[in-house]
């Protein structure tokens, strides 16, 4: 948003933060709870492949029981609709614990992921328990309706005399996709973990020029609109003695702009008949105290900083960014150069610095030009832009007391003084890494969970497979196959498996990538680094949930396999 205004003859514009101009707005945070939304129907479908599994392999072993009571009358459909009832139950029961955690954990999860956010409700209430009650409904009629259907195909005749040993081939075909599939959806979550992971990594990795580690800013609103620029003057003058008297504070040094606000005034190079732009813009104007660069942890590269002897009576003077020097002295010394600020009478304002870039609202931002001035010199620039409006304050000890500290002085400033609203530099910027925390935080926790699930439903698929085969296991022994090969065949049914789920998982990952790219930070879709990691990660877990089933295998004596047929 742009406010303008006039100071003499001269035009100002200030620049405010946009997201807080624009009004609503998707932002990066409503753009990953979509995704989340996306990946909970993805643990979801997973849950309900691996209870498909589970029904399909009971079915599997009551085929006999179920010819049974089919020979003794009891309807098909019946027997269905008990399939699907028992799933749905299940369902039920597993959304009412859903809700039980959602009740207890949501506020948690709130204040650890979203501390600055104010929720007006509970995290549960009646149309989320709606929500729930409807989606568990569906997701048993999916996890049972396949399982029924099945089961109530039975052969009569054929059951009742052989021994029902195994389903059918399209039956264990079925059971192999809906593992394959477990795996694949799995791989696409904790590849989604990984980059989200790796975008917080880059973010809070930035260089943002500023310290920000023991920094402090604070702000004051004054009562009544009409307070004089003097008098805020002078009580920004004594925020900054009182504050400096703290203990633990090492330096204070105010300013004009505060953080995440920039001004642009009319500026001219006289050696250059146009300025260069950049996609940040600019030049943008900071007026600052003496003291501000060693406060903010800004390191002047060349030259010195604004000191106390850049006051009314001396030369105008001025600090550039390393960004500004490059542009508009490009392999040239920038110190000693003149700036003509303002569209007032021309005068000269000689560069004596230069000071690294710096971040001017957030990590996100753009490369701009940016130069600094004395305030005590803005009369005599014609740059004077008011009363400073924030405090910068270095702390020796924990920011966070001297943040409780600075807050007590000086909301007892003086009566004029309606609130101070003091924070550490790195809940300024936390908002920022918002998106990437969330994610990161709940695409972590889902694909865990997800590949928990994955080595479930691998394990009851061996396992399963294992019991069935015991016949065959026991005549394989019995003709001489050591345990050490009955071992390697179960292994190399989960091996095949996790790769199966590995290859559709990221060919998945591969097409999905162009869309998850914006969601990232400075981390490329399809990071080798993340794939190969998850790929090594499933495998590792998939030979763990195999291991079992495996050992089980070689354990079966050949006699007893045949005398139990």
């Amino acid at each position: 948003m742009v406010e303008q205004g006039r100071y003499s003859d001269m035009a100002l514009i200030r620049l405010m933060p946009l997201i807080a101009a624009a009004g609503p707005n998707p932002s990066a945070e409503s753009r990953v709870a979509t995704w989340l939304m996306g990946v909970s129907f993805i643990v979801l479908l997973i849950a309900c492949a691996n209870v498909t599994n589970l029904l399909l392999a009971r079915a599997t072993r009551q085929r006999r029981e179920t010819a049974v009571r089919l020979a003794l009358g009891v309807d098909r459909f019946r027997l269905l609709g008990q399939t699907i009832l028992e799933s749905v139950i299940l369902a039920f029961l597993g959304g009412g614990l859903a809700l039980v955690l959602a009740r207890w954990g949501g506020g948690f999860l709130r204040s650890m992921l979203l501390p600055s956010v104010s929720f007006p409700q509970s995290p549960v209430n009646v149309q989320v328990v709606a929500f729930t009650a409807v989606i568990a409904g569906l997701a048993g009629l999916l996890a049972g309706v396949v399982p029924a259907i099945q089961g109530s195909r039975v052969d009569v005749a054929g059951d009742l005399t052989e021994a029902a040993r195994g389903a059918t081939g399209g039956r264990s075909r079925l059971r192999s996709f809906l593992t394959v599939s477990q795996a694949a959806l799995s791989v696409v979550l904790l590849v989604g973990a990984g980059l989200f992971v790796r975008s917080l990594t880059e973010f809070r990795q930035l260089d943002l020029g500023l310290d920000t580690d023991r920094l402090v800013i604070a702000e004051l609103e004054f009562t009544g609109g009409e307070l004089s620029t003097a008098a805020r003057n002078e009580a920004y003058a004594l925020a900054m003695r009182r504050v400096a008297a703290l203990p633990g504070v090492e330096s204070v040094a105010c300013t004009v702009t505060s953080f995440g606000n920039s001004v642009v005034l009319r500026l001219r190079v006289p050696e250059l008949d146009s300025l260069p732009s950049f996609p940040g813009g600019g030049p943008y104007l900071f007026t600052v105290t003496p003291g501000y660069f060693a406060t903010v942890g800004l390191t002047i590269v060349s030259g010195r900083p604004i000191d106390e002897t850049d006051g009314p009576a001396s030369t105008p003077v001025a600090v550039v960014s390393e960004t500004m020097a490059r542009a508009l002295w490009p392999g040239q010394e920038p110190l000693g150069r003149c700036l003509v600020i303002g569209s007032g009478p021309e005068s000269c304002t000689t560069v004596v610095g230069v000071a690294e870039d710096a971040a001017r609202a957030g990590h996100d931002d753009a490369p701009y030009m940016g130069y600094y001035l004395s305030m005590a010199q803005a009369e005599q620039q014609q740059t004077f832009l008011g009363a400073p409006n924030a405090l910068y304050i270095r702390s020796r000890i924990d920011p966070s007391e001297t943040q409780a500290n600075v807050a007590s002085t000086l909301r007892s400033l003086t009566p004029q003084v309606r609130w101070a609203r003091v924070q550490t530099m790195r809940e300024r910027l936390d908002p920022g890494a918002r998106a990437w925390t969330l994610g990161a935080t709940m695409f972590t926790v889902f694909g865990l969970l997800a590949l928990l699930l994955a080595a479930i439903g691998l394990y009851g698929v061996l396992a399963f497979d294992v019991a069935q085969r015991t016949r065959e296991l026991g005549i394989r022994g019995a003709l001489g196959a050591g345990r050490g090969r009955l071992l390697r065949s179960v292994l190399y049914e989960g091996a095949r498996f996790s790769v199966l789920g590995i290859v559709l998982g990221l060919s998945v990952v591969y097409v999905a990538a162009p869309y998850a790219q914006e969601l990232l930070f400075e981390v490329s879709a399809r990071d080798p680094g993340v794939l190969a990691g998850v790929a090594a990660a499933l495998i590792a877990v998939s030979a763990a949930a195999s291991l079992a089933p495996g050992l089980r295998a070689t354990r079966v004596d050949p006699v007893t396999a045949l005398k139990s047929e």
